[in-house]
C-alpha cells in the first residue's frame, strides 16, 4: 500500500495560462510504502514546469549515527549523509558524508564525491528511442499490460 501527501501550486502569471486556471504547474508528493522493510522511509517526488533543474534522480538520505562523531554533530544547515543516483539527463552517482575538517578542532564538513559517466559521441536516450521506433524495434517500449499494472498502484492514491 502506498499513501501520500500532495502539494500543488498554480502559476497564473505565466504567458498562455488562463487567469482562472485550476491546473497545477508544480506537484510534490511524499510517499510511504506500507511494509516492514520500508517503514518510516519517505519517498519524495517533485515535478513541474519551469523548475530550476530538469533531472531524474534518487536520493537516499541516511539516518545519523546514534553517537556524536564531531563536536558540531548537528549543524543547523547541514544535510544528512546521502547517496544520490542521477538517472537523467546525465547518469551519475554521488556519495556525501560529513568528514573531519583539516585542523586541530574536531568539527566536520559535508563533502560530496560525484562520479559522472560521460561518453563523448553517445546517443541521447530519446535519440536512440526515436531511431528504434522508426526502425520498428519495440524492445525499449513498455507493453500496454505493464503500463496498466503500474497505474494500479497509483490510481487508489487520494488526491
Amino acid at each position: 500500500m502506498v499513501w501520500c501527501a500532495r502539494q500543488g501550486a498554480r502559476n497564473r502569471k505565466e504567458p498562455g495560462v488562463a487567469k482562472d486556471s485550476d491546473v497545477e504547474t508544480f506537484c510534490a508528493l511524499r510517499l510511504f510504502i506500507d511494509s516492514w522493510r520500508w517503514q518510516g522511509v519517505p519517498w519524495y517526488l517533485r515535478s513541474g514546469k519551469c523548475l530550476a533543474a530538469t533531472a531524474a534522480e534518487v536520493l537516499v538520505e541516511l539516518k545519523p549515527p546514534p553517537q556524536r562523531l564531531f563536536d558540531d554533530s548537528a549543524p543547523v544547515d547541514g544535510r544528512a549523509n546521502y547517496l544520490r543516483f542521477r538517472l537523467s539527463p546525465n547518469s551519475a552517482v554521488a556519495l556525501a558524508v560529513r568528514v573531519k575538517r583539516a585542523g586541530k578542532e574536531f568539527v566536520g564538513e559535508q563533502r560530496e564525491l560525484y562520479l559522472l559517466n560521460e561518453q563523448p559521441g553517445e546517443e541521447a536516450p530519446y535519440e536512440r528511442l526515436l531511431s528504434d521506433a522508426m526502425a520498428g524495434n519495440g524492445a525499449l517500449f513498455t507493453s500496454e499490460e505493464a503500463v496498466e499494472a503500474a497505474w494500479v498502484v497509483v490510481d487508489p492514491v487520494p488526491v
